[in-house]
């Protein structure tokens, strides 16, 4: 479990989405956050539960409505000093009071950006730290990448791939 004594910032991500999980997890561990994503409220509870996190990241929505609101609450309860910061792909004027009275910290829009995850690393107090990408599966390539294997692949060089 992640512990807030690290140099990095820790983050719990909920999402119910395995796609946004993934692609915003890696985008913070690209800044130098360890991730520790969840998809239910259950799995965010227990983690709440045994670990201390820096940041909180939590949809609104996940399989039972506005779960998220649910995760906030439980995060201040557990964890008074995280920061959390609830994010939508709707509408979230009607639940501001809602959210604030969780105490959520701030809301943001989904696309989730990679200036606004920065910022908020920032605001942590955390040096954000380039971390060169992992490698994945179909991750594309740069064109000189793609017109260098295109080269050995003519040439017959096999171990280029």
């Amino acid at each position: 479990m992640h512990d807030k004594d690290t140099t990095n910032p820790t983050v719990l991500l909920v999402d119910d989405d395995p796609a946004i999980r993934e692609s915003v997890g890696q985008l913070l561990e690209e800044q130098g956050a360890d991730v520790t994503p969840v998809g239910t409220l259950a799995e965010a509870r227990t983690n709440l539960k045994n670990g201390s996190f820096s940041l909180v990241l939590t949809d609104l929505r996940l399989k039972r409505g506005t779960e998220g609101l649910d995760v906030a609450r439980t995060a201040r309860k557990t964890d008074p000093d995280a920061r959390v910061v609830l994010f939508s792909g709707q509408d979230m004027s009607e639940i501001e009071a809602e959210a604030t009275e969780a105490g959520v910290d701030e809301l943001l829009a989904k696309p989730l950006s990679l200036e606004s995850l920065e910022r908020i690393l920032t605001d942590l107090g955390t040096e954000v730290e380039e971390r060169p990408p992992k490698a994945t599966r179909g991750q594309r390539l740069s064109d000189a990448q793609g017109q260098e294997l295109l080269m050995a692949f003519a040439a017959g060089d096999q171990g280029a791939f």
